[in-house]
């Protein structure tokens, strides 16, 4: 076939896919930028300056941001906080798995802290997602712990409700701050290791 109709095709494919779902992927993407910068530099500047002050900021943002988030889509289905959540674990397995490699080859300190931090949680994760397809209270338990680790209360909660659009009911709300105790644990715990141990040393 001549390239320049399999080029032709790839890009009716890809214009179809954007036209179907174009606003369910930017609107995923949006929030997972924004997610991944809070979480990440944001979150670790702010330490780094202002130390427990500013784990205490973020942490009060944190919280506020996922409320407005929760209340605002409390009567809406929220498809695009959902269509990576669970998928992303499985892709980033070769990843994390060379990286494990890599440490076993050469302990030392500095590759030990993002195995602890990175390869120990997604194994954990491997783990409940099994106990996912045994029974829905396992799944519920198991998603409970592994997107409040890996995404967010918002995204934690809107996917325990199952497509529930009808207000927000009291098992919402347990699950939103068993939820949020649980991120904002390991977030804590992650960044204060990479500041405290990585980055402040280097300042």
């Amino acid at each position: 076939m001549d390239i320049r109709v399999r080029f032709q095709k790839l890009a009716a494919s890809i214009a179809a896919l954007v036209k179907k779902y174009g606003k369910l992927i930017a609107a995923a993407g949006i929030y997972r930028i924004q997610a991944w910068l809070f979480d990440n530099p944001i979150w670790m500047a702010v330490e780094l300056k202002w130390h427990m002050k500013g784990v205490l900021s973020m942490i009060v943002i944190s919280l506020l941001f996922n409320i407005v988030l929760l209340i605002s889509f409390r009567n809406k289905k929220n498809e695009w906080t959902l269509w990576t959540a669970l998928d992303e674990l499985s892709i980033k397995q070769s990843e994390f798995n060379s990286r494990y490699d890599k440490w076993t080859s050469k302990k030392t300190i500095w590759k030990l802290i993002p195995m602890v931090i990175s390869y120990i949680p997604f194994k954990v994760a491997m783990l409940l997602m099994w106990c996912i397809k045994k029974s829905p209270i396992l799944g519920d338990l198991a998603a409970l712990i592994m997107l409040s680790v890996f995404e967010d209360p918002f995204v934690t909660t809107t996917y325990l409700r199952h497509g529930y659009v009808n207000g927000l009911r009291a098992r919402d709300i347990v699950a939103f701050l068993l939820s949020s105790v649980i991120s904002i644990g390991y977030w804590a715990v992650r960044n204060g290791l990479i500041v405290e141990l990585g980055l402040r040393p280097l300042f």
